[in-house]
């Protein structure tokens, strides 16, 4: 995606729980690299901003398909359009995205936060240092201490 290139998606169902963040799956070629996700209308001014990528401020890694992770400005509930908006400078190829979705979880800093309730996941599961804890658990946060651990691709802070 070059600066101001958009894609919309008409009529996105997030139904009556709120998400509150979104991973996005994206290869941020330049420094000067931006994602704006947006609500209902592709700019500020007659839509919702939901969230902002940086290249500069959000560490990504450049020219390298990575997962990130953040939490949205305001939660979104309902219907909506939405936007997705390369920002940068020059006309020239800022970033490419694979896919996103949007999550229910809290986040914080890049970390997904599970909470009490159970959860069930088929991944394999690593500490912070790359140790290979198990795979398919059925119900880690019984089976895992309260930590940090790569699950499944994702940073996810047990508590």
């Amino acid at each position: 995606m070059k600066n101001t290139n958009m894609v919309g998606y008409k009529d996105v169902d997030f139904g009556s729980d709120s998400a509150t963040s979104i991973t996005v799956r994206a290869n941020f070629l330049r420094t000067v690299s931006g994602l704006s996700i947006y609500a209902d209308a592709p700019n500020a001014e007659d839509g919702t901003l939901l969230c902002t990528f940086s290249g500069e401020e959000d560490n990504v890694e450049l020219d390298t398909w990575r997962t990130y992770i953040k939490a949205l400005n305001v939660p979104i509930s309902g219907v909506h359009n939405i936007y997705i908006v390369a920002t940068g400078t020059s006309n020239i190829k800022l970033l490419s995205i694979n896919w996103f979705q949007f999550l229910s979880e809290s986040v914080i800093d890049g970390l997904i936060q599970i909470k009490n309730e159970e959860r069930r996941t088929k991944s394999e599961v690593f500490d912070v240092g790359g140790r290979k804890m198990g795979s398919q658990f059925s119900t880690f946060n019984s089976q895992l201490n309260k930590g940090l651990y790569i699950i499944g691709g994702k940073k996810i802070l047990v508590k």
